[in-house]
């Protein structure tokens, strides 16, 4: 599939940090970078397939599923956007995990709003 590198699509079951995402990307990403922000996993299946953003933001714990395996049906459908998981955990393993089902990154919650969310998602858009 053909993906639109100035597209990024914000996955967060909270919709408050979504939007916060949002706006920090926003801000933060090249003009012209259009960021959408959605609280489902399967609005995010939706969006990928339709909307073909170049990144997913994409946090592990969403109500209708495990971000993780949402990855590997990303990766399945032949979805081929840089997927960054966003997540509150620190366990051991996480970034193998992550890599292993075909993400190409993760950061943990807390500090990523301050730019480092902006830097790296233009580092996988490039």
């Amino acid at each position: 599939m053909i993906v639109e590198s100035h597209r990024v699509l914000v996955v967060d079951d909270d919709p408050a940090y979504g939007r916060l995402a949002e706006l920090v990307l926003l801000e933060g990403l090249p003009e012209g970078t259009q960021v959408r922000a959605v609280t489902t996993l399967g609005e995010a299946l939706d969006d990928v397939a339709a909307w073909a953003p170049g990144c997913v933001l994409l946090d592990l714990s969403l109500a209708d599923g495990d971000g993780l395996k949402a990855i590997a049906r990303l990766r399945d459908a032949g979805h081929d956007a840089a997927v960054l998981v966003l997540t509150g955990r620190t366990d051991a393993g996480l970034e193998e995990a992550v890599a292993a089902r075909g993400g190409d990154g993760y950061l943990v919650k807390g500090d990523e709003l301050d730019g480092g969310l902006a830097s790296t998602v233009t580092a996988l858009l490039s």
